[in-house]
């Protein structure tokens, strides 16, 4: 087994779709293994999966007879493979740190991993993924001497106003179907049209009831719609059954609702509610796990809205439909790194080519969070 480490760190765990992403490479030669040069790759992929269900007829018993299968897809949005630095003779023995920049692609989906079930109990998973990966070409050598790091990309906010905007929606209460007994109106409003997964969100109730009818209750929902959405000549599919295989006709792409969190609120009985606020949480209640952002891959597409439904005697319900944005939480894994502490004994090497870092930004804000750099210029 190789007694060569390595490493590999990035400036901050979150970037947006255009950025710079600075890093180093760290690399401890210890061995006498045949190690050429180190490359740096970039990959940003979508991939999905899901269970369908389709009907056959048995040949022998001629009953209908249903079958579980899985079909799934990925989608690479960029693989960009660079070569940081060679060495024909072989790396010396001692460490080594290698500063890097590469740009990010504009316009990119956020991250995204999740998981559930549609509404008939077929399972469905989801990911929308980016890593930085180092790794030392090693000719003739059968074992990997490489490192990765994820990293979170969220999507660029449009250039619309994401300033809370309110829905009204408004019922006539009549007694027999025809005989008006006054209005119910309610106004909802977010406090803000963006938030971090992870924060509580502020809804806004405001309801006038000019009604002779009492309001009992009202239902806050938080609902998440995944939608996978494949082109068919990307897609494999697998069939419990070696019997029969689906056609790729047959391709039913899946749209998941989820209900993220619900509450059931007593109601106004008669009197007026006035810019009622509640909070709503933005992760898991059991796990604490924060939800997942919101995404517009080409594959994999996750909106929120929340929804106000109020039942009202005499009148047609309410409901209310509130468009949400929620961007991804900080990057944990990115924030609980430990550096090895060999990496702070590693000498700087200027690299050559498109990944090359100037000199005066290693000193700079942009290497404040990589360990051995500003110390150590060259």
């Amino acid at each position: 087994m190789s007694m060569n480490r390595i490493a590999i760190r990035t400036n901050k765990g979150d970037y947006l779709g255009g950025e710079k992403v600075y890093g180093t490479v760290y690399l401890w030669i210890c061995g006498t293994d045949p190690c050429r040069g180190v490359k740096l790759k970039f990959r940003g992929y979508e991939k999905c999966e899901w269970e369908y269900r389709e009907v056959h007829q048995d040949e022998a018993t001629q009953l209908p007879v249903e079958q579980i299968g899985t079909k799934n897809c990925r989608k690479d949005m960029f693989r960009a493979e660079l070569r940081l630095i060679e060495y024909p003779d072989g790396i010396p023995m001692g460490c080594y740190a290698y500063p890097f920049h590469y740009t990010l692609q504009q316009g990119l989906p956020a991250s995204f991993e999740a998981n559930g079930n549609q509404a008939n109990g077929d399972k469905w998973k989801a990911e929308i993924t980016y890593k930085v990966i180092a790794e030392v070409d090693r000719p003739g050598s059968d074992e990997d001497l490489k490192a990765s790091q994820v990293i979170t990309v969220n999507e660029n906010l449009p250039l619309s106003p994401v300033e809370p905007e309110t829905v009204t929606e408004r019922r006539t209460v009549k007694m027999c179907c025809c005989i008006p007994k006054g209005d119910v109106l309610l106004n909802s409003w977010l406090e803000k049209k963006v938030y971090t997964s992870g924060e509580s969100a502020v809804l806004h109730v405001d309801v006038k009831n000019n009604s002779n009818v009492d309001i009992d209750a009202f239902i806050i929902k938080l609902i998440r719609v995944v939608n996978l959405r494949p082109q068919d000549k990307e897609l494999s599919s697998s069939v419990s059954s070696h019997e029969s295989r689906p056609s790729m006709q047959s391709v039913r792409i899946p749209v998941i609702i989820d209900t993220m969190l619900q509450k059931s609120l007593d109601g106004c009985q008669g009197k007026q509610l006035r810019n009622l606020e509640l909070p709503l949480d933005l992760w898991e209640e059991s796990t604490r796990a924060e939800f997942q952002p919101s995404t517009n891959g080409l594959i994999i597409k996750s909106k929120y809205h929340v929804d106000v439904e109020m039942d009202i005697k005499w009148a047609q319900p309410i409901s209310v439909q509130l468009p949400v944005t929620l961007r991804a939480p900080p990057n944990q894994s990115w924030s609980d790194w430990e550096p090895p502490p060999w990496v702070y004994n590693c000498r700087v090497i200027k690299i050559t080519g498109p990944c090359a870092v100037p000199e005066h930004l290693l000193g700079s804000k942009m290497f404040a969070n990589i360990p051995g750099i500003q110390a150590d210029p060259f």
